[in-house]
């Protein structure tokens, strides 16, 4: 009980969207060392003040001046002699290959480092800060009356069924609950579906049987029995990432959410649609591909009550600013606890 009292104890306050107001809460970066140089990473807003900078992975605080330095903008660089995690560029990229640690580079030869159970996670830190400038990010296709039926069975508090369907990343994998760390913050689905039920103050059924490496192809295949055989009242549908890293044409992409959509459209035909474009691969990884090129097709799979949340544009545009490795949980295709929250961010947005 203790895990779940530490998961959602602030729930609320890490939900507030990363891009409103003037204040972040934990946002991660990995410190990074190029060629011998004090490791640094950088923040994605140009910070007024930093609040407060800690492991994410147990909570140590490190102290200004000491353990780090902060520039006007966002920098932060690890001071000499500091305890604080970092990581070598020749800790991330290799020559030679390491039995199930690491995946072929994209190009230029050489290997990638990949790790699960916590390695990125215990490495990382998460920093809380204010700041002046702002974003207003491209969140898609929400608002308006999008999702109205469901949202007016939530606001009646009448019995409804919310269904997730997708990938890895839709099952949680490598948050740091998955791996029993601190602060045990669960997948994106149980995020959403606990704030959605504060809001509202209802009971909503949850079912989530997404499937870690699968694309939508499986999707086609397993909708029925996983998804319309559920009778969801709203479907979450993610899928694009394992799809992209193994090219899969939109067109076909698009053939497949259109068929699990009528899957459970035959189940239920008052069923609503949330679908969700995948964050992208590593770019210096195979698993790099067609991701980006799902988002406009999901668009023209929504019907007029369904929501797409476009994920990609958002984490493309927080790399413009942050490395790969300040948000990911193994350095390949699967986000850590800042994306994690940022999903569930996004997608909450479909429902104001």
């Amino acid at each position: 009980m203790e895990t779940e009292k530490t998961t959602f104890e602030n729930t609320e306050r890490l939900l507030k969207p990363f891009w409103e107001g003037g204040s972040v809460w934990e946002e991660t970066v990995l410190l990074l060392s190029e060629n011998g140089e004090a490791p640094r990473a950088r923040l994605f807003f140009r910070p007024d003040k930093i609040i407060e900078v800690k492991a994410a992975c147990g909570g140590k605080i490190y102290s200004e001046g000491t353990d780090w330095t902060a520039d006007a903008d966002g920098n932060i660089t690890a001071a000499a002699g500091s305890d604080m995690p970092f990581m070598t560029r020749g800790e991330l990229v290799f020559p030679d290959y390491r039995e199930g640690k690491c995946f072929e580079a994209k190009a230029g030869g050489g290997y990638v480092l990949f790790r699960t159970e916590g390695y990125f996670h215990k490495r990382q830190l998460t920093v809380t800060y204010t700041h002046s400038d702002s974003w207003t990010p491209d969140l898609g296709l929400m608002g308006g009356d999008r999702l109205a039926r469901f949202k007016k069975m939530l606001a009646e508090k009448s019995s409804a069924r919310l269904c997730f369907y997708g990938d890895s990343i839709t099952t949680g994998c490598d948050s740091s609950k998955m791996h029993g760390l601190p602060p045990f913050m669960p997948g994106w689905p149980d995020l959403v579906h606990r704030e959605l039920e504060r809001r509202y103050e209802t009971h909503i059924e949850k079912v989530n049987t997404a499937v870690g490496g699968m694309n939508s192809d499986w999707g086609v295949e397993n909708a029925w029995e996983r998804l319309g055989s559920r009778r969801p009242d709203l479907a979450v549908i993610a899928f694009g990432m394992n799809d992209g890293t193994q090219k899969m044409s939109p067109e076909k992409f698009k053939a497949n959410i259109t068929e699990i959509k009528k899957q459970a459209l035959n189940a239920n035909p008052n069923a609503e649609f949330l679908l969700v474009s995948t964050t992208t691969a590593n770019p210096e990884t195979r698993f790099d591909g067609l991701q980006r090129e799902y988002y406009s097709v999901l668009l023209e799979c929504a019907g007029p009550g369904d929501a797409v949340v476009n994920m990609t544009a958002l984490h493309d545009t927080l790399l413009s600013r942050k490395s790969f490795q300040d948000m990911t949980g193994n350095n390949i295709n699967h986000p850590n606890d800042f994306l994690i929250r940022l999903y569930a961010q996004a997608i909450l947005e479909a429902f104001k």
